[in-house]
């Protein structure tokens, strides 16, 4: 592997795939009336993959600002040092730009869509794939009111079961909805798995049903079930990535892929219970691993692994 040298170092910043914009959102003034998106992403698609842009009139003043959010800070950071040295211009006007103080931090993850857009954009195109491993076709349970059986009486909706009814698993092992393998493509394929638990999914559905714009019925409450449990599984495998960026003056930028423990026990037990009936695909994946894999390319286009204890 490549050495860098510590003087030369910057930053290593590691990306988990969330909401959180600390330090990656910029405030964006001096616009023109008649900017619009397009303007804003032709101007700083350069420096970074841009996960968002909001465009609206400031409160006090009328005037029109920018919100432009990056995935890294150190793209926002190129931003800046580029402004300093030259002043951006968008429409003939130049523009002000600072850090946003208003930062969101939250622990929710970006879609699963964005995500693997993302992996593609700072690892090449082709360099992650997603395949389903597993999904459950078996019947829904029986539609009622949520917390409500059949008797008029309230129960809890615990964990392994829907509605009130027991887990059917002798095992006592979680219903899975659905279980997808998201392959890193370098020297040496690696797969990390992401999974649903059914009645996870089902009370997303339940939680969420009237926010929808048609009742979620008969097989529309069956595909949409189908949907949200790939969505959860991809979400899942993407929990378990991070993107790390190194940065130094002389040098590139340059990303490495590394893999996280599995954030969900009850998923984590679920898949290994289901890999180990799979004798074929049990020296794929240990779900019980708790070692960091961090994979960098040198210059040769060969890669090397780490194993990093967590």
């Amino acid at each position: 592997m490549n050495q860098v040298d510590s003087s030369d170092l910057l930053d290593i910043e590691v990306f988990d795939f969330g909401l959180g914009d600390k330090g990656k959102n910029l405030l964006v003034t001096g616009l023109s009336s008649h900017t619009t998106y397009a303007h804003l992403q032709a101007a700083f698609s350069n420096f970074g993959f841009i996960r968002e842009i909001q465009l609206k009139k400031n409160q006090h003043t009328g005037n029109l600002i920018a919100f432009v959010k990056f995935i890294a800070k150190f793209e926002a950071r190129r931003v800046l040092l580029a402004q300093a040295h030259h002043r951006m211009e968008i429409l003939g006007r130049k523009i002000f730009m600072r850090l946003a103080v208003r930062e969101k931090y939250s622990n929710g993850m970006l879609a699963p869509q964005q995500c693997v857009a993302i992996m593609h954009y700072y690892l090449g195109i082709g360099a992650v794939s997603v395949k389903i491993e597993f999904s459950n076709q078996s019947p829904l349970p029986q539609e009622t009111p949520t917390g409500i059986n059949n008797k008029g009486k309230v129960d809890e909706l615990v964990e392994g079961t829907f509605n009130g009814e027991d887990d059917k698993d002798d095992e006592n092992v979680p219903e899975m909805q659905c279980i997808v393998g998201v392959t890193l493509k370098g020297s040496e394929k690696k797969v990390v798995y992401g999974a649903s638990l059914r009645h996870e999914v089902l009370r997303e559905l339940e939680t969420n049903e009237g926010n929808f714009t048609m009742p979620v019925r008969g097989k529309n409450r069956s595909a949409m079930v189908h949907k949200m449990g790939y969505s959860f599984a991809l979400t899942n495998a993407f929990q378990q990535l991070r993107l790390m960026f190194v940065t130094s003056l002389t040098s590139p930028v340059r990303c490495a892929v590394a893999e996280a423990p599995q954030p969900n026990p009850a998923v984590e037990f679920a898949l290994a219970t289901y890999f180990l009936s799979k004798s074929s695909l049990v020296t794929d994946i240990d779900p019980f691993s708790k070692q960091l894999f961090v994979e960098v390319e040198d210059d040769g286009g060969q890669e090397e692994e780490e194993t990093i204890a967590s």
